[in-house]
């Protein structure tokens, strides 16, 4: 119980009624029990003396900064109980996707869960996964053929981190050790050897640490161009960025279906992806569709600001640590130009991941912003496939810096989606 009730960051509910047992529960101590001979019998209240009680609480725990109390009092009565059927209840829309009601005959509708990116994408990929964590997918390409790029042009010349392993492993242990450092810091490789460090002789195996920690400066200091042109990681500012940051939101009631997603991503014809979504809208009716409800969670690798005129300019990132080149030989630039990643992207289906990040985005900027306006404040998504980010000597081909892939699906792809996982539709 001092766990459950000291772990909870936003909101603690606690149900109390009298029933068979409960005089002798640890919450019976902590309301009515004497604090301070804890041997001494506890003696349960009903009725007014326990309504006293729980007000005599209230004031203990006292007022926020707003002058509000912050312990709220609810007596439910069980006196007439209303039956609720096992149907589909409709929600009307002011509440849908805010603070929605957990429906009663959730536990009869398979489609009610908590969905992330990987669970829905499962699906297409034969797995069952509900992970949301970056890294846990960034293994071998899964079409040996997309690695093998032709090799006659021209080719990197240094280690970078084309030698490091091509696991999820290796993928997840990229994204922490992101996550722990300050990329303006000017000791930044000494800081990422001693984070690298920090991690044991199993997770490590097979890595250089010092090998690991260049390459991985290298790619910080790559232009991010065309996402950002001429910005890099290393020009970030800690108070600039969020790391790792996970939204919960709940999704339309009574459900949504994924194809409707999927259709309208895909009426962007201008979008690099309208293909992709096009080809999953038949995907999914093919395999008779699939239809959502409940939560959708994520963890966005990377949210960050930079500034633009007098205003800010917001982003979200993954970090990819998929190993796009034939691991034999040399490994050319093709590799991990814009056609390599887009193939990449379309494989591991990472458009759809970064259509639920831009909607979290919006989401969470329309909460933030005052003054939001989503084509001026939203910039995007950035996929950086840090392998082929070697520092200065990144190639850039027709504007778009190596291992830089960029996406910003258009307002109204935004919009509809967001309507659709049951947002405002403005």
């Amino acid at each position: 119980m001092y766990v459950a009730f000291t772990r909870a960051k936003h909101q603690l509910v606690i149900w109390w009624a009298n029933s068979r047992g409960m005089s002798s529960s640890p919450l019976a101590r902590l309301l009515f029990g004497d604090h301070e001979d804890i041997a001494r019998q506890t003696t349960v209240l009903d009725g007014d003396l326990a309504r006293k009680r729980f007000s005599a609480i209230q004031q203990q725990v006292g007022l926020d900064e707003n002058g509000e109390s912050i312990m709220h009092v609810t007596e439910l009565t069980l006196d007439a109980p209303q039956i609720t059927p096992l149907v589909q209840v409709k929600n009307t829309a002011s509440n849908s996707g805010q603070n929605a009601e957990f429906p009663g005959q959730a536990a009869r509708n398979w489609n009610w869960r908590r969905w992330s990116f990987s669970s829905l994408s499962s699906s297409l990929k034969n797995e069952d996964s509900d992970s949301h964590k970056g890294g846990f997918d960034e293994g071998e390409t899964s079409n040996e053929a997309d690695a093998e790029v032709e090799s006659s042009g021209s080719c990197y010349l240094g280690p970078g981190l084309f030698n490091m392993p091509a696991s999820a492993e290796f993928g997840s242990l990229v994204h922490e050790v992101l996550e722990k450092v300050n990329f303006t810091s000017p000791t930044l490789k000494d800081d990422l050897l001693a984070t690298i460090d920090s991690y044991g002789s199993e997770v490590l195996r097979g890595i250089r640490s010092e090998e690991l920690a260049q390459g991985l400066v290298d790619s910080l200091d790559t232009s991010l161009d065309p996402f950002i042109p001429g910005f890099k990681f290393t020009d970030l500012d800690e108070r600039d960025r969020l790391a790792e940051m996970d939204f919960h939101f709940s999704l339309a009631m009574p459900e949504v279906s994924a194809e409707d997603i999927a259709l309208a991503a895909a009426e962007d014809e201008s979008s690099m992806f309208a293909e992709y979504f096009g080809q999953l809208v038949e995907k999914w009716r093919a395999d008779g569709g699939r239809e959502i409800a409940g939560l959708m969670t994520g963890s966005i690798d990377v949210l960050f600001r930079v500034k633009s005129g007098n205003r800010y300019k917001y982003f979200v990132v993954d970090y990819k640590s998929n190993r796009l080149h034939n691991p034999v030989g040399k490994v050319p630039h093709a590799a991990y130009e814009v056609e390599s990643m887009k193939n990449a992207m379309e494989d591991h289906h990472y458009p759809l991941q970064a259509m639920f990040y831009c909607v979290a985005l919006h989401r969470f900027l329309s909460m933030r912003v005052s003054d939001y306006d989503i084509e001026r404040d939203l910039g995007g998504a950035g996929y950086l496939f840090v392998r082929g980010m070697v520092g200065s000597q990144t190639p850039l081909s027709n504007g778009t810096r190596n291992g830089v892939l960029a996406w910003r699906p258009s307002v109204e792809s935004i919009l509809k989606v967001n309507a659709l996982l049951g947002g405002d539709v403005k």
